[in-house]
Formats: C-alpha cells, sequence, structure tokens
C-alpha cells in the first residue's frame, strides 16, 4: 500500500513539475512590473541603471551588467516569475523547492538572471542552498560567445560543494 502511495505522489509531483509554467510579467514604460501578486508591489525595474525593486527591497546590479545592457529596449526582456513552486520532499529532514523569484532574459544578449523576490537579490539556482550571488559571480552572467562554458562551470561547481 505504501508503495502505491509513493508512485501515486511521484507522478502527481512529476506532472505538477512538468505542468508548471512561470507567469509573465510586463515592463512597463515607466519600469513598472505588472502581473506579480500583491506581497511583491510595487515592484519596478530601471533599465538604465538596473535596479530592480521589490516591495521594500531594492538591488542594484554592478557597473558590469548596467553598462553593457544599458541601451536595451522594452521589447528585448523577457521577465517572468513564479511565486507557487511546489516542496519536494526528500527526506525526514530535507525539502526542496525553489524561491519565489523574478527571471530577467535578454535573449538577444544571452543573458538570464534569477532574483528571490523576498530579497530582490540574484541568487544561483543550482546551489541546494539558493545562495545569493556575489558580485563577482554576477559578472560571470554577462553576455559573452562562452556563456554556455560558464553556466556549465556554474553547474558543476554547484554540484562538487
Amino acid at each position: 500500500m505504501t508503495r502505491k502511495i509513493l508512485i501515486v505522489i511521484g507522478l502527481l509531483v512529476s506532472y505538477y513539475t512538468v505542468a508548471h509554467q512561470d507567469t509573465i510579467i510586463n515592463l512597463a514604460s515607466d519600469g513598472n512590473l505588472i502581473g506579480l501578486p500583491k506581497e511583491y508591489l510595487p515592484a519596478s525595474f530601471e533599465r538604465s541603471s538596473w535596479t530592480v525593486s521589490i516591495a521594500d527591497k531594492k538591488f542594484v546590479f554592478p557597473a558590469c551588467i548596467s553598462t553593457q545592457l544599458a541601451d536595451l529596449e522594452i521589447s528585448e526582456f523577457d521577465i517572468k516569475s513564479s511565486w507557487y513552486n511546489p516542496i519536494i520532499i526528500i527526506s525526514d529532514t530535507e525539502n526542496l523547492s525553489l524561491p519565489s523569484y523574478l527571471n530577467i532574459t535578454v535573449e538577444s544578449e544571452n543573458f538570464s538572471v534569477l532574483l528571490k523576490l523576498d530579497t530582490a537579490r540574484p541568487f544561483n539556482p543550482y546551489h541546494p542552498e539558493y545562495t545569493d550571488l556575489t558580485t563577482d559571480e554576477i559578472c560571470d552572467l554577462r553576455p559573452s560567445p562562452n556563456k554556455n562554458l560558464i553556466i556549465d562551470s556554474a553547474k558543476n561547481a554547484s554540484q562538487n560543494k
């Protein structure tokens, strides 16, 4: 009986994970982020300075990002969010769940970053504790021809910890 229950739970979690889609967040011309739930408002993204404000939290990206990506049009941004991520129970003492996040992507520049909605800070989605990124790690996200090497290095470093 227990085995059947575990199989059903596994199938439900698998279905939810596959069916989960991020919510599209609209970037208004005044910088307001439209589509987040009330607890994360007001929210805005200032493109010229790369400053993100979510509720009472603010994060300013370092110059290595803001200067390289300062002149982008609103249409170049793909912003999505998720605040209802499933909790996966690993063991009696360990659960796994992504924090609620905002994903800012610029396809034309091969750039993407996740920020925790609760702190407005970029984080490492490959680290089991979802640690905040350091300035150097944020700068490593810069668009480059070797972007895939950087992502692979981040994944490998997190897996080796």
